[in-house]
């Protein structure tokens, strides 16, 4: 029995937009213990009405799930038995959460180690209330561009006013990702670790174990949105069928 882990030759393009790296364990797919050939890895993306799927991986003796859209391919190698050993251990102690909860999310850092944590979904309040999705996201630069462009357009008529505020919205609800991510680069932070979780709290604490000198801005807070309903999987517990 062993696992297959990501090898340093050829990491992929999937893998590489998720900033997987040489050496990360694929321990599971949708909450399942895969443990056999790059084969069936490829037969279990070969049915695209399946996905997404939900690969949990380890890095160190950090594990953490990242949703795939598309199929991982790289290069693999073996583990060894030693750490076959250790990855199962490990595993048996993850827990998995309702597949519904799931949400992914991105961590982007300086040289500094300044962290910022963005959420990859989508959020109405971005194209009704623009200047407010911009300020709870801490956007100042666009906002005050927004600003400007709302006061200019008051001054000169109240019509194209209201054109720039509908222009705005619409804009800012299909760009709120991009925004988001491109402000990071603006502020000189860059994708260092791409994650699946249900809040900002699991992301966290993936975080600080991964490295705990990293000093994220963010504060845990309840997640008391209503999740997207879409296709749902029911992911097992470790421990439920590993001995």
């Amino acid at each position: 029995m062993s696992f297959l882990k990501i090898s340093s030759i050829r990491l992929g393009q999937a893998a590489r937009k998720r900033k997987v790296r040489a050496g990360d364990i694929l321990l599971a797919i949708d909450g399942y213990l895969f443990n056999q050939d790059t084969k069936e890895l490829e037969k279990k993306f070969a049915d695209k009405e399946s996905g997404p799927w939900l690969l949990t991986f380890k890095r160190g003796e950090v594990i953490f799930d990242i949703f795939f859209d598309e199929p991982l391919k790289s290069n693999f190698d073996i583990t060894s038995a030693i750490e076959t050993g250790e990855a199962i251990e490990s595993f048996k102690m993850h827990r998995y959460h309702d597949w519904q909860d799931y949400k992914t999310f991105e961590v982007y850092r300086d040289i500094k180690k300044k962290a910022e944590i963005i959420e990859i979904t989508r959020d109405s309040i971005a194209g009704y209330l623009p200047p407010l999705w911009m300020l709870q996201n801490r956007l100042y630069f666009p906002l005050a561009s927004v600003l400007i462009i709302y006061g200019v357009t008051f001054i000169s008529s109240i019509y194209l006013c209201l054109i720039a505020i509908l222009l705005v919205g619409v804009y800012t609800h299909r760009a709120q990702i991009s925004l988001k991510r491109s402000y990071c680069l603006f502020d000189e932070k860059f994708l260092w670790f791409v994650t699946a979780s249900p809040d900002e709290i699991g992301v966290l604490e993936k975080v600080m174990e991964l490295d705990p000198d990293t000093k994220c801005r963010q504060q845990p807070k309840a997640n008391v949105s209503e999740p997207e309903q879409k296709k749902v999987k029911i992911l097992p517990q470790p421990a439920d069928y590993l001995t």
